[in-house]
């Protein structure tokens, strides 16, 4: 209490003042005689408002007294303080010998305002507060009182947690500092309750009244949530159509085109062109035609890795460990220990982070992260989490996936569309597929459901239309409805070759077209021998004997050649046929006359006039009057592309055509075939890409050591 020593002081000296009431009423207090001082302050109001009224202020505020009264003191510092400031010089000196002068009238005035502030934090209400700040503007700590008052306000207002209590705090308190928190949560609850019904036209009339509400976005969100419930490029569609000013938009067309074109196709992406005219990054896509219609090479450039075009030119900088090629528009990559994938602008799709994966077919792959697979599309998506033991392909709009030992299938949208409860599984064909449990297979369709009991030792397709079946040990056929063709009875059932079906009965065998029917009477002795051969060639079919010996029948089960020889090649009618006896091949002709004798260790089909023959362990090529046309110098010979023939010699490899031209000399350690006109050579283990059409190469890595092609006609030895 500033000054109070003084004023009792300044009482006891103003000896010429101290007869009056009000000297006596000050002098009461002084000694804590609230009774008296009371009575004479009251007597003295109406003479000495002033004096009186601040006496009366300290009564009725101080708490150690019958008479504490805060709106008392309040009602009597206010009319002191009005009172005193009308009062002249002359009676404020008398005041001030008593120690009343406007500085104590201020300061009581502040210890009564400091009561009624802790009785309003009391309160703890706003109301309170907001009485008290009403009634208290000169409250020396106003900014405590109001920042007080604001804490509470906002604590009432989030208690009730309406958009009308939080509108009502910020419109009331602005300078609040919780003012626009307070408006964030009424954004939020306001857009709850303007949008309660969730209905798509309720979002939309949201964001056409309150555009700068902040919560627009997430109704542009629900908006198209609610829009796309329905996976199908179509719905994505009609929502771009219906939502262009969506925010989700970009989106959306992103999910058109990924449904739309689900593997790179060329083709496909042509159709979602046409069927979209309106997408917005037209350009974009066919740049991507471009590239996926131009064949990308893999190339190396010191340790590093990358891809070429056919015509030699750089498109992808070597920059990985190791490279595949390109598949559905998309290749595998190497970093260090891990893979994934880029497409042909040398952007990653799928990330370089798995241990290992395998190539898009039919616009998915697997994918390895440590012990387990999952599988990624051809957009780069994770469509199936790391977490199978085995991922098949997508065949017939169903994958073949295996969990924890089991087998179960996943639908094109990669939703589990049959359990996980087969002990192995086939992939899907025709809508059917072969499944396993408990050692028997059986035949499932899409829904998962049984349609062959599973009972089977075997079950397979022989083509889209027929199913072969085994059980106990005979062989059976189905088709494609499940009706029975051949009942579960025979020795053996063979594969579909022109239209006709080895089947074997009682030891003996004949052939059944595709229904069934018997088209070959079973009269040829059958042994496990005759299953190794059991598929007709251009009308034609070898058969054996008990001893193993070929002969040859026609369609009809006519005999064209005798069962006379070891071995019988493929029967050319209007040439010459090889054949063995005595361990060596020759040629006959169609009527079985010895044309080229018994003299080679291997001896392949004409073809184009000519037919490589193997004799003294060396490839060469020879005409129909048994001629070599081409020596019988190569350690190894084979087909390859442009109806050339790939050679090896000394244990290098080259290319010859049928004229015994050399195309490439035999000087190098692998040749392969890349394109119809492309091949990749390989040479002290660097690599070149060789252009057949145009006899040029398209690219030589460092190191391969390059030699102009030889063009040079080889003699006969």
């Amino acid at each position: 209490m500033r000054r109070v020593v003084g004023i009792f002081l300044l009482i006891f000296l103003a000896g010429s003042l101290s007869a009056g009431k009000l000297d006596k009423a000050f002098e009461a207090l002084q000694v804590y005689n609230y009774f008296k001082a009371k009575a004479l302050f009251e007597k003295s109001y109406k003479k000495d408002t002033a004096g009186a009224g601040y006496g009366l202020s300290i009564v009725f505020l101080r708490q150690d007294n019958p008479f504490h009264e805060p709106d008392s003191a309040y009602k009597y510092v206010l009319t002191a303080e009005k009172s005193f400031a009308r009062l002249d010089e002359k009676k404020k000196a008398k005041l001030f010998a008593l120690g009343v002068d406007s500085m104590e009238i201020r300061e009581q005035k502040e210890k009564v305002s400091l009561l009624f502030f802790e009785k309003s934090k009391r309160a703890n209400n706003s109301v309170a507060l907001n009485t008290f700040i009403k009634d208290h503007p000169w409250f020396k700590d106003m900014d405590e009182a109001i920042a007080f008052r604001n804490r509470v306000a906002y604590r009432e207002a989030t208690n009730e947690n309406t958009w009308q209590s939080l509108q009502a705090f910020f419109t009331d308190y602005p300078e609040a500092k919780q003012a626009a928190t307070a408006r964030h949560k009424y954004d939020r609850l306001y857009y709850e309750y303007k949008t309660q019904s969730k209905k798509i036209s309720a979002f939309k009339s949201f964001i056409k009244d309150y555009p700068m509400n902040p919560y627009v976005g997430e109704a542009q969100d629900e908006i198209y949530a609610r829009s796309t419930t329905k996976e199908s490029a179509k719905v994505y569609h009609n929502f771009i159509v219906q939502n262009p000013n969506n925010k989700n938009v970009k989106e959306a067309w992103k999910r058109v085109y990924m449904l739309s074109v689900t593997q790179n196709d060329p083709a496909q992406i042509s159709a979602f062109l046409t069927n979209y005219p309106d997408y917005p990054n037209k350009n974009e896509i066919l740049l991507n035609v471009e590239l996926l219609n131009e064949d990308f090479l893999p190339f190396r450039n010191g340790n590093l890795w990358g891809y070429i075009n056919d015509k030699g030119v750089e498109k992808i900088k070597a920059k990985f460990d190791w490279v595949e090629p390109f598949s559905e528009g998309l290749a595998m990559v190497g970093k260090g220990d891990f893979t994934g994938f880029i497409n042909k602008s040398g952007k990653t799709i799928v990330p370089i982070t798995y241990d290992d994966a395998g190539n898009f077919i039919n616009g998915f792959a697997w994918v390895q992260k440590g012990d387990f697979l999952g599988l990624v599309n051809n957009h780069g998506q994770l469509v199936l989490p790391a977490r199978y033991d085995n991922v098949g392909e997508m065949q017939n709009g169903l994958i073949r996936v295996q969990r924890e030992g089991k087998y179960g299938y996943f639908n094109n949208d990669i939703q589990l569309k049959i359990a996980f409860r087969f002990d192995r599984a086939k992939p899907f064909e025709k809508g059917y597929a072969v499944v396993t449990e408990k050692g028997k297979q059986g035949l499932i369709n899409q829904n998962g459901n049984y349609v062959l009991q599973p009972q089977f030792e075997w079950i397979s397709f022989l083509n889209d239309s027929l199913l072969k079946l085994k059980i106990e040990g005979n062989y059976g056929l189905l088709n494609i409805k499940l009706d029975t063709l051949l009942p579960c009875e025979y020795q053996f059932i063979g594969e579909l070759s022109e239209g006709k079906i080895m089947v074997a009965a009682n030891d003996e065998y004949g052939f059944v077209n595709e229904l069934g029917e018997t088209v070959i009477d079973l009269k040829f002795t059958f042994s496990q021998m005759a299953t190794s051969d059991n598929e007709f060639s251009n009308g034609y079919k070898g058969v054996r004997n008990s001893k193993g010996l070929f002969g040859l029948i026609d369609s009809t089960g006519d005999k064209i050649y005798p069962i006379m020889f070891e071995q019988v090649g493929a029967f050319n009618p209007d040439g010459l046929t090889a054949v063995m006896r005595y361990g060596k091949w020759g040629y006959a002709n169609s009527n079985v006359k010895l044309k080229i004798n018994y003299k080679y260790q291997f001896a392949g089909d004409f073809e184009f006039g000519l037919a490589k023959v193997k004799i003294k362990d060396k490839y060469g090529l020879i005409n129909s009057d048994g001629k070599f046309v081409v020596p019988n110098e190569y350690d190894e010979m084979d087909d390859f592309a442009q109806n050339v023939l790939r050679v090896k010699k000394d244990g290098f490899i080259g290319l010859l055509n049928r004229n015994n031209e050399l195309v490439l000399s035999a000087k190098y350690e692998q040749i392969e075939e890349i394109t119809e006109n492309l091949i990749l050579l390989q040479l002290n283990q660097k690599q070149a890409y060789y252009n057949l059409t145009d006899n040029a190469f398209v690219f030589v890595e460092a190191g391969f050591n390059l030699q102009p092609p030889i063009e040079e006609t080889v003699t006969e030895e």
